[in-house]
């Protein structure tokens, strides 16, 4: 599959890394491609490069959904700047065709995988085609072994772990069954949304890992943006707590979805913000390096704490406000390796649909109560018949019992942790298929203005950072450290804005580690590449079909606590999005971006 854009950039790092390792399933071989210099230089790494590798090694039905295991490959693309020792630099994307969406899906975060594929001398992972029985991938610096492993049929995430030893993707039961939004487990953590471990399963693939006998002995870069980031009470208090530090503001705000998205605020969210929990569990120190920046934390039994899209969507948005109840319901969704954003969204469906007396599950279900809850979830991963129907998604549910107007997805994933009423810009910004959060959006003043340049102000900033293989986290301090006049003057133009956001601090560690000239506009225009690549490979593979729309529910006034100045006016935003998309793009075609 051709693209445009391949026009190549002025600088490249980890230039001696320019091989990706292919793995043929159906032939249980492996290959090496050269990664040719005007992509690395064009695209990096990150959801760019691994898009580029998609285009390369798809199949000639690779714009067939049904095809997922033939000629859709999964890409893994390291961060260029593993090496580099700049903070938050661990990133590490995973690029396939989702299930669910239909589309190119990315789940991006900080993975040891990404670290451990970089060590072994690989740029990317490319996964082609599908196992004749269930098996992994063994990959270390010395070779690389696919394995047909039926002993590890139906294990959890856990038990898989445990049999391996070792790091590495896993998928629970849930893949295995072909729910259609399980996920894949790294570290302990889901990689993110969209069916990774759906996709997996289709390939028969239970785990990949990747085993290196190489460390990086990189000391942290002592700079202006690791000061930046060391100074900043907003990180190091989510670095402390985790992201239900959030839930607080969110819940002031009107953000968070309570009883399937009936209302967007309750006065019981307080016990499942980051006091709660740190009273409970306790807190972590900022002592450990900032080279990751939000750490996982769990209990003293090792169970692990859920963050704030854990707590909304399998808390608040099913009537249930107790800690523990939702700390047991998210690490069951993590053994059986399910998205639990979506499962979130499908249990709050059956909560409404059962008050409305449709006969969703073969019993009643008090969803407060982790008694009928959890059994559900597991049900749910490990295929038991009488669940098979909650495997499908919230939008086919909907369907089958004519309950579609309470059935809230868009273009087939799951509305996520936001009540999109309360934030603009977070609808406007799922809208577009994003799979990260506007973090323009944590500084609501910042945000009082033209939501549509926020929205495309933090794409080119997100895409462009993930391109590098930082983490989009970087931009908190420069949002959140924002007040008083300067933050009223940076709202007041776009083109003030524009310029302040060019994320200079980073340019700068760019420059030194390189040493090569790095201008302030470099990661915008990395991310403009990227969104623009992305965008034109959607539209092929949904035929130009793809529209921008969110669930009516949001864009109108319904029987909830929410008011008329709240209603989302999709149209405008999409409206004016499009005419700075489109602005963008033919500067881009000039030459001039």
């Amino acid at each position: 599959m051709d693209t445009v854009l391949d026009a190549p950039d002025e600088v490249v790092f980890s230039g001696d890394i320019d091989k990706a390792l292919v793995v043929r399933l159906d032939s249980e071989s492996t290959e090496l491609f050269r990664i040719p210099g005007n992509w690395l230089k064009s695209y990096e790494s990150g959801p760019a490069l691994a898009t580029r590798l998609w285009c390369h090694f798809a199949g000639e039905e690779a714009d067939s959904p049904l095809s997922y295991e033939a000629d859709n490959p999964v890409v893994v693309t390291s961060g260029a700047l593993s090496a580099s020792g700049i903070p938050m630099s661990g990133s590490c994307t995973i690029a396939f065709r989702s299930p669910q969406t239909k589309a190119l899906y990315y789940n991006v975060g900080s993975m040891t995988f990404g670290k451990n594929l970089f060590l072994c001398g690989y740029r990317a992972l490319v996964i082609c085609g599908r196992l004749r029985r269930t098996g992994r991938i063994e990959l270390s610096s010395s070779q690389v072994n696919v394995r047909i492993s039926e002993d590890m049929c139906n294990l959890t995430v856990s038990e898989a772990v445990k049999m391996l030893g070792k790091d590495g993707l896993f998928i629970g039961p849930a893949g295995e069954q072909h729910v259609i939004y399980a996920t894949a487990i790294c570290d302990g953590n889901t990689t993110g949304r969209g069916g990774l471990g759906y996709v997996l399963g289709m390939k028969n693939l239970k785990a990949v890992t990747v085993v290196t006998d190489r460390t990086l002995e990189t000391q942290e870069r002592q700079s202006a943006l690791s000061d930046l980031i060391s100074k900043s009470r907003f990180v190091n208090g989510l670095r402390k707590s985790g992201s239900s530090l959030l839930l607080k503001t969110a819940a002031s705000k009107g953000l968070v979805p309570v009883d399937n998205y009936r209302y967007r605020t309750d006065p019981r969210l307080f016990y499942l913000t980051s006091d709660e929990a740190d009273r409970r569990w306790g807190r972590d120190s900022v002592t450990q390096s900032n080279l990751k920046f939000m750490y996982s934390r769990e209990t003293p039994d090792g169970k692990k704490v859920p963050g704030y899209e854990a707590n909304v969507m399998l808390g608040s948005n099913l009537g249930c406000f107790s800690p523990e109840s939702v700390l047991y319901r998210y690490n069951l969704a993590l053994e059986m390796g399910l998205d639990f954003v979506s499962l979130g969204n499908i249990l709050g469906w059956c909560k409404q649909a059962q008050e409305n007396g449709i006969k969703v599950l073969d019993r009643e279900v008090d969803f407060t109560d982790n008694t009928g809850v959890l059994p559900v979830i597991e049900g749910i991963g490990r295929g038991l018949p009488r669940y098979a129907h909650l495997a499908s998604g919230v939008e086919e549910l909907g369907r089958v019992f004519n309950a579609q107007k309470y059935a809230y997805s868009i273009n087939g994933l799951e509305c996520g942790a936001y009540d999109y009423r309360g934030t603009f810009c977070e609808a406007l910004n799922q809208g577009l298929g994003n799979w990260f959060p506007v973090y323009f959006g944590f500084n609501f003043d910042l945000t009082a203005r033209t939501f549509p340049f926020w929205v495309s102000l933090n794409e080119e900033l997100v895409m462009g950072l993930e391109s590098l293989g930082l983490s989009p986290s970087l931009l908190i301090p420069f949002i959140m450290d924002i007040k008083g006049f300067k933050m009223r003057l940076i709202s007041s133009s776009r083109r003030i804005a524009s310029k302040y956001f060019m994320l200079k601090e980073i340019s700068d560690e760019l420059a030194a580690y390189s040493g090569q000239e790095v201008d302030k506009t470099y990661i915008a225009r990395h991310g403009r590449r990227a969104r623009r690549l992305i965008r034109e490979v959607n539209a092929f593979l949904s035929g130009g079909r793809r529209r921008v729309y969110i669930p009516d529910h949001f864009c109108v006034d319904p029987e909830s606590n929410s008011t008329v100045s709240s209603i989302v006016p999709m149209h405008s935003l999409v409206e004016a999005y499009n005419k700075i998309f489109n602005y963008v793009c033919a500067l881009q075609d000039s030459g001039t971006d």
